[in-house]
């Protein structure tokens, strides 16, 4: 009975509402009713970035988190040696909280909404959770989950007033805390947890009990658990904080979904509730006419009173506190709310609440954007403003102008020893701009590469990335001073995946997917806004906003307000062959910033005119002016367009043998603000020899002096020595031992990492003036030349001779390697020589001719009968490029090879006539190992990657190198390839390592990753009768599937987009917890895993996505079926192929006795009128104990006697394993000899099969949301609009709850609707009852959420599908299939509809002869009506055509 006071407040409560009406709200207010029970406050979904909102995050650098996949991940990205205890670090690594905001109620006529951030009363606290965490962490707890109380929202997310219940995540384990009356904490339940699997856990908290229930995965564990809160406050939960450690391991995780609050019972004696009411009242229903066109400063309206109100801006940019309006270049949707505070006398603690107005502000009028610049690109592309280089010393990447667009290209391989995001090779593309403001005079031009204010980036690029590192772009400011990029946003493209990230001022990364896909080869349309005065930023992915409407924030480092370039990259770790290609950049203008110091940069622009250069603009000859380094208060910095006719440094002028128009540009700069002035001179044709001489010294340029990429020098540089007549040049160099004055490339030392060298040109006249200069080359590292090859031959080479190194005798090489011959022509006969690698590409072929020695058209010397000619070729395999020397002479550097070559293999000739006298072969210390590599096989041994049997690991080697092998699992794969068989499925890397002996003693290493199955005993599939869906190929039957061969697999085709199933029929019912899905190429993509009883019900179980060769071993949560089935959803491939489906259960004995427990089942009905027979023992031979109830009715042992009233009678089954005890209960109906109900009955109601118990039950079949209906609404559609003549049918939709927007409040009127939409809505306008029957099509997904409508319409005759198996899932209905099924259901409902073909449609011969009588009958119904005669029969129905034929079928039904 409720208490008096109780009863007085509720009565005091119903007659305030009865006097004060704006407390009963409006109709849509409806549910803010105080007292609801059963009401969902909070649910989290974590669908997007957006969702992280009113989470506080705070990391170290050792992890990081992100919305991923619909859950918050929080990763470890960086792996933390182990302490003394090898457990690894005990420093916390993060923290994360959120403080829950709980929406009582909306009113959408009104736009507003109320939410509370404190709870008092009866809540169920849900989530769902998996994570991971290091083996070597076994004994410690990694992940700390807290509900409780946070008093001060705003403090770090390290802050917990109160704790409540604490959840501990350790290896394998989970343990749940609670605080006791004396403050410590205590442990009430430590559970196994298999680590990566779904886990839902339930806290249902009484604060007027102070108790809380625990639940997992929907199992009520433990009820009425005492906690006491830390600090005295009174009846209040408001938080959720998560802590982690440092891990000793990035593979460490915790991902968390689906948050959900729900008030199951209001405290209705608390004071707090009643003065939130009295407050609400006050508040006005709306404060504009129309919140959803807000152009107005709002009044902020006064509330009479000594109430706590504040009111707040969600988007202070779009509208402040005090309600200004700001317009935007874009509508803006935001709120401005009242908080308030709700107290009580009796309680310490507060409640908090929030009434948000929502409002739409439109763009500002005269918004407008203006196109600075818009580039596409071509192989005539000018790329002036552009900068292309590495990060580090290693060059590996290179840009490559196309016909399309820029590409820069990953030259080196994956680089196996960074494990981390590394940009390696970089573009930088600088902004410059014609200025809007520039007058234009005479041989001058303004350009602006600064830009504040808002503003539209956009980019056309493809990326092609074959593994997990990525290409990036980013937004930023490149200071040149520092030759910094500042990055202020990223976007990375992965195979998989697409992100953006930002960084906070702490420097903690902000990352969040927003493309999951193929990635490679697709092209992507990317869109920055900046607004470098707020500071925020913008994406947009292919013409979709990406980030939340107020931008995201974004932090320079150096206090900027501007922004003034853009750079891709390519990472270290890329593969080779990956590169991103920038097709198309865009800059628009959409609202400048005017600041006193820009205009200050013009001012000082309109001083500068070109009488400061020169007097004689179009004739510059002897010199210009000294170039002014400031205007006004302005600092100029200058450049040339041709550095060869004027020296801007100098001031000197250089005349060649023509005129040149030459551009000096200005930089002129005030602060962080600066513009370019261009001034176009022209240089008039030298007139004196002297001149002429001068300018061609000064033209001295690397490209006179080597082909090789100056940053990746392999060999000698030719350097010249004469420019000219009369002018000669003498070199010095930095760094002799690494290259010598002369240019030689000093092969016989060690260089580590690319070493820079300078040579210094000095340059002389005949009169003996000179000019020095300097060059500066990176050498790529290399050890001391080895010779590997010599063989004296005398003699022709018409066979093809290859290179012997002791037992091996065809050698490939793939490292730069010098070749050596010494050839003689010995007759008149023209011949070739050719060299090649070992597919028998020709690298270089060189003709022996009468008149010399040639490379295709190209001569490189005079050849005499019978004269010896000494050859030396450098072959670079890598980047298909080769030099050649002549008598020592460099003729050909760096030469492209004929074609695309893989190594050097071999030399010939294709005559007798030339004579080989010798041939040798030069590589390096590395070219040693490599050449090990190339030839012996140390990895095939490895095979399929699949280890069953111990291996013979190769260390053989030659040319003095050794062979080290190291297992990072040798319990399992020794170093010496000795197996022991694993318990599980274990991957192992096996680390190979060759060195060399002598010298520098250099090494390489490598890692190569296998698998190393159980016991195939354990194999609960083996030899278990196996069907699939496809098609089968006869050669490859399904019975290959689980032969236990892994030369063998399962074919089969898949038909349209249908999902192509394997079941398997177990030898009874079998206890499983694993699967490993083996194929002989990596085909599927991603699967689901369902299991069933009777092959007939089937329960989903798991799914998720194929990824490495670790995702292909799939765990779950143990089930016992006798059924299983495993589902293709996608593949590379219209097949799959399996080469073995393997099913496993690995468990402890603890596990098993768990196991014998839950799986016990009793073949008896609700109403017991027999004895029942009891199992002694379980599956796994537990001894399994029983209790009763009722001894005296039903014992124990199963012995029935009738008692004289109807009882309801409890059997509990159960076993202690190690003090633990596991129970089942099983709840039976004995009638009484004389009827009726005594005393002792349990529970209430005739349920049949009851069972209840404290291990988890097998979950029942789970639906989907319709992914036309899973989307929150809030109000009228922005692209709806009363003129639009498809209003009224949307609207009358929207309001039965039949379609909604897409999450913006959009409705897309245009898009267009698939065949299992349309049916969906359709059923739901006819309120057609759902029905659980047999699966009828191949492409159904039985747990998606179409599945019920489509099988009920089958079954019902309204659809057949689009063949005999499959429905045409995901398909587009056409507008006559619409007709069709529309016909069908009519007939269905009884409705009789008549044919009227007396006026035909413009395109009836359109129709097909199926649809030609549905078109007529909908027609004549008034359902259809076509457009100007035409009915278009095979167009896509779009959603607005959708609406009204819907819109019209519910009338016509409602007749």
């Amino acid at each position: 009975m409720k208490s008096p006071k109780l009863i007085f407040i509720l009565i005091a409560v119903f007659l305030n509402m009865l006097i004060n009406p704006a407390l009963a709200f409006a109709d849509d207010f409806s549910e803010v009713d105080m007292y609801t029970e059963n009401l969902v406050i909070v649910d989290e979904k974590f669908t997007s970035y957006n969702e992280l909102k009113g989470w506080k995050f705070s990391h170290d650098d050792h992890s990081t988190s992100y919305v991923e996949d619909n859950a918050l991940v929080i990763k470890q990205i960086k792996s933390t040696p182990n302490t003394d205890t090898g457990a690894g670090n005990s420093a916390f690594s993060f923290y994360i909280s959120k403080d829950f905001e709980g929406i009582l109620g909306k009113d959408e006529e009104h736009n507003t909404e109320i939410t509370a951030t404190e709870f008092s009363g009866k809540y169920a606290i849900e989530f769902d959770l998996d994570y991971f965490v290091d083996t070597e962490r076994a004994n410690k707890t990694l992940y700390f989950i807290q509900l409780g109380y946070r008093k001060d929202k705003s403090a770090d997310p390290k802050t917990m007033t109160e704790t409540q219940m604490e959840l501990r995540l350790g290896y394998n384990t989970l343990t749940v805390y609670h605080l006791t009356e004396d403050g410590t904490k205590k442990t009430f339940l430590s559970t196994p947890y298999t680590m990566r699997e779904p886990l839902k856990i339930k806290v249902v908290f009484d604060t007027r009990t102070r108790t809380f229930d625990f639940y997992k995965n929907d199992q009520l564990i433990k009820s009425d658990l005492p906690y006491i809160y830390g600090t005295g406050l009174d009846n209040v939960f408001s938080a959720i904080r998560i802590d982690g450690l440092q891990a000793s391991s990035v593979d460490s995780y915790l991902r968390i979904r689906n948050i959900k609050i729900t008030r199951l019972e209001a405290d209705m004696t608390d004071e707090r509730y009643t003065s939130a009411l009295r407050i609400l009242e006050l508040l006005p229903d709306t404060l504009v006419d129309n919140p959803f066109y807000v152009t107005e400063n709002i009044r902020i309206p006064e509330i009479n009173g000594d109430l706590p109100l504040t009111w707040s801006s969600g988007n202070t940019h779009a509208i402040s506190n005090e309600g200004v309006i700001n317009r935007w270049v874009d509508d803006i949707n935001t709120y401005i709310q009242a908080s308030f505070t709700a107290r009580s006398e009796t309680r310490s603690a507060v409640f908090n609440y929030v009434k948000k107005y929502y409002l739409r502000i439109p763009a500002v009028e005269g918004a407008a954007s203006k196109v600075l610049t818009d580039e596409s690109y071509s192989q005539d592309t000018d790329l002036k403003h552009w900068k292309f280089g590495s990060l580090y010393d290693i060059v590996d990447g290179k840009y490559i102008l196309e016909t399309d667009g820029i590409t820069l290209e990953k030259v080196t391989p994956k680089n196996e020893f960074i494990f981390y995001d590394l940009k390696s090779f970089v573009a930088i593309k600088d902004f410059y701009c014609p200025d809007s403001e520039d007058t234009r005079e005479e041989n001058a031009a303004l350009f602006n590469s600064f830009f504040s204010g808002i503003y539209d980036i956009s980019f056309h690029t493809v990326s092609h990335v074959t593994g997990e590192r990525p290409s990036s772009i980013e937004i930023g400011y490149f200071d040149e001073s520092n030759n910094e990029f500042i990055s202020f946003a990223t976007v990375k493209f992965r195979q998989n995946t697409v992100s953006f990230i930002t960084e906070d001022k702490e420097g903690s990364e902000n990352s969040v997917n927003i493309f999951d896909g193929n990635v490679s080869g697709r092209e992507f349309n990317l869109k920055f806004r900046m607004d470098t005065s707020l500071k925020r930023i913008w994406l947009y992915l292919d013409g979709v906003m990406v980030t939340p409407q107020d931008g995201i924030p974004y932090f320079d480092g150096k206090g900027l307000n501007c922004f003034n370039s853009v750079r891709f990259a390519l990472d270290q770790n890329m593969n080779f062959g990956d590169y991103l290609k920038i097709k198309r950049v865009k800059l628009e203008q959409k609202l400048p910033v005017q600041t006193e110091e820009k205009k200050r940069v013009y001012d000082a622009a309109s001083l500068l005119n070109v009488s400061a250069i020169t007097d004689t603009p179009n004739h510059v000859v002897n010199s210009i002016k000294t170039l002014p380094q400031t205007v006004g208060d302005a600092n100029i910095t200058w450049e040339t367009s041709d550095k060869y006719a004027i020296d801007i440094q100098t001031g000197k002028v250089y005349r060649g043998n023509t005129d040149v128009n030459v551009t000096l540009t200005a930089k002129i700069t005030v602060g962080e603000i600066y513009l370019y002035k261009e001034f176009y001179l022209t240089v008039p044709k030298a007139e004196d020899p002297s001149e002429l001489l001068e300018y061609y010294a000064n033209k001295l340029d690397i490209t006179d002096i080597t082909n090789q990429d100056v940053n990746d020098i392999r060999y000698d540089i030719k350097l010249p020595t004469l420019l000219a007549e009369g002018i000669r040049v003498t070199w010095t160099s930095s760094d002799p031992s690494v290259i010598e004055n002369n240019g030689k490339l000093n092969l016989n030392t060690l260089i580590k990492g690319n070493k820079t060298v300078t040579l210094t040109a000095t340059i002389t006249d005949h009169s003996g003036h000179s000019l020095a200069k300097s060059f500066h080359f990176n050498v790529k590292e290399r050890g001391s030349n080895v010779n590997i090859y010599s063989a004296d031959i005398n003699g022709p080479v018409t066979e093809d001779l290859t290179i012997q190194l002791e037992d091996i005798e065809k050698c490939r090489i793939t490292s730069d390697a010098f070749i050596k011959m010494t050839v003689t022509k010995q007759d008149y006969r023209d011949g070739k020589i050719y060299i090649k690698d070992s597919d028998g590409n020709f690298a270089v072929v060189l003709t022996m001719e009468e008149d010399g020695i040639k490379f295709g058209n190209i001569p490189l010397g005079t050849v005499g009968t019978n004269e010896e000619i000494d050859l030396k070729l450098f072959i670079m395999p890598d980047i298909d490029k080769f030099a050649l020397w002549v008598n020592e002479e460099l003729k050909l550097d760096n030469e492209d090879t004929l074609t695309d070559i893989n190594d050097f293999y071999a030399v010939s000739a294709d005559t007798d006539s030339i004579i080989f006298k010798n041939v040798s072969v030069d590589v390096d210390e590395y070219g040693v190992l490599q050449v090990n590599l190339d030839n012996i096989d140390y990895f095939s041994v490895f095979g399929t990657k699949y280890i069953r049997n111990s291996i013979v690991l190769n260390t053989n080697s030659i040319l003095q190198t050794t062979v080290e092998w190291t297992s990072d699992h040798p319990n399992v794969l020794g170093n010496d390839g000795t197996l022991n068989v694993p318990d599980v499925y274990t991957i192992v890397n096996m680390n190979f390592k060759i060195s060399g002996t002598q010298g520098n003693r250099v090494s390489v290493s490598k890692t190569i990753s296998c698998i190393v199955p159980c016991d195939s005993g354990k194999n609960l599939a083996l030899n278990r009768t196996f069907t699939g869906s496809g098609l089968e190929h006869p050669s490859y039957p399904i019975t290959n599937i689980n032969d236990g061969n892994d030369g063998t697999y399962y074919l089969a085709s898949i038909s349209g987009n249908g999902i192509n199933s394997v079941t398997a029929k177990l030898d009874g019912k079998q206890w499983i917890n694993c699967i490993y899905l083996n194929e002989p190429t990596d085909n599927i993509e991603s699967y689901s895993v369902q299991y069933s009883d009777d092959g007939v019900e089937w329960y989903h179980l798991t799914a998720g996505n194929i990824t490495d060769d670790r995702s292909r071993i799939i765990t779950f949560t143990p089930v016992c079926p006798q059924y299983l089935r495993f589902n293709v959803l996608s593949s590379k491939e219209k097949v799959i192929r399996i080469a073995e489906l393997e099913f496993y259960l690995f468990v402890d004995e603890r596990e098993k006795v768990r196991l014998d427990i839950e799986g016990i089942t009793l073949e008896s009905d609700y109403v017991v009128i027999s004895n029942i027979t009891l199992p002694a023992t379980g599956f796994y031979e537990t001894p399994i104990l029983w209790s009763s109830s009722h001894e005296n009715i039903l014992s124990s042992t199963g012995v029935l006697t009738k008692p004289k009233y109807d009882t309801e009678v409890i059997l509990t089954a159960y076993a202690v394993y190690d003090g633990v005890r596991y129970e089942k209960q099983f709840v039976f109906y004995v009638k009484g000899t004389d009827g009726g109900k005594g005393a002792s009955v349990v529970g209430g109601g005739n349920v049949k099969g009851k069972v209840s118990g404290a291990v988890t039950s097998i979950p029942a079949p789970v639906q989907s949301s319709n992914n036309l209906n899973q989307l929150p609404d809030s109000g009228i559609f922005n692209d709806v609009t009363p003129e639009m003549w498809f209003y009224e049918h949307v609207k009358s939709l929207k309001e039965k709850g039949i379609i909604v927007g897409d999450g913006n409040n959009n409705f897309r009127p245009d898009d267009n609707v698939t065949r299992e939409q349309f049916l969906k809505m359709m059923m739901m306008a006819g309120n057609i009852e759902l029905r659980k029957v047999e699966n009828f099509f191949n492409d159904i997904d039985p747990s998606a959420w179409y599945s019920d409508y489509v099988l009920s319409a089958k079954t019902y005759g309204i659809v057949n599908g689009i063949s005999e198996n499959a429905f045409g899932i995901g398909q587009n209905i056409t507008r006559q299939d619409m007709a069709v099924m529309i016909e069908r259901f009519l007939e269905f409902k009884g409705i009789p509809v008549e044919a009227m073909k007396n006026e035909l449609f413009a395109d009836h011969n359109e129709i097909s002869a199926y649809a030609v009588e549905a078109v007529y009958k909908m027609k004549a119904k008034g359902i259809i009506k076509g457009y100007n005669n035409e009915f278009r029969p095979q167009d896509a129905l779009t959603r607005a055509e959708a609406a009204a034929v819907i819109s019209t079928l519910m009338d016509l039904i409602n007749e």
